[in-house]
């Protein structure tokens, strides 16, 4: 198993937001079921697609009510613990065919995948995106456009994270600095 990659440095989301347009969101936690699934794959607790959609930063996100679409800033304000940050490098017609998929992941309306979040925990899980969890949603979503190799099996935060390019930390934030 490859090490996970240290952070490029510590940085405040507005320094950071203009440069925003296809990135992945690292969560790592400290509340019981983050510490859970950590336990069982480090390295993060769950994952997001950011996209810049009109100059909104919005994530494209696996939760409890299934594939959603959430403000970026009133979830990092919202957050007790680190937030990663891995850039997506690639050109316009690549991050227009990413931001394409995650929408129709979002429209949709798939469940969340709280059986595949269980069986994770023991055994290796068929790749299968019926009711996706948070990782297998950024992966599947990546995979589809040649970021990142085709997933047999569903990756947990962590994993994913390994396949990602080294991530900023945002900095504590709080949304009335915006």
């Amino acid at each position: 198993m490859t090490p996970i990659q240290c952070v490029r440095g510590i940085v405040p989301y507005a320094t950071l937001r203009p440069s925003l347009d296809v990135f992945v969101v690292t969560w790592v936690g400290d509340n019981a079921l983050s510490r859970a699934i950590r336990h069982f794959a480090p390295g993060g607790s769950h994952s997001s697609l950011g996209l810049n959609l009109y100059g909104s930063i919005l994530l494209v996100e696996a939760m409890e009510t299934g594939v959603v679409l959430n403000r970026a800033s009133k979830r990092f304000d919202d957050y007790d613990g680190d937030i990663l940050i891995h850039p997506i490098a690639c050109d316009q017609a690549k991050a227009d065919g990413i931001k394409a998929t995650a929408l129709k992941l979002v429209s949709a309306h798939v469940g969340y995948g709280y059986r595949t979040l269980l069986a994770l925990a023991w055994r290796k899980v068929r790749n299968v995106m019926r009711t996706p969890i948070c990782s297998q949603t950024v992966a599947y979503v990546l995979a589809e456009h040649g970021i990142i190799p085709p997933q047999s099996r569903v990756l947990s935060p962590g994993e994913l994270r390994r396949l990602l390019p080294t991530p900023w930390q945002l900095a504590p934030y709080s949304a009335e600095a915006d």
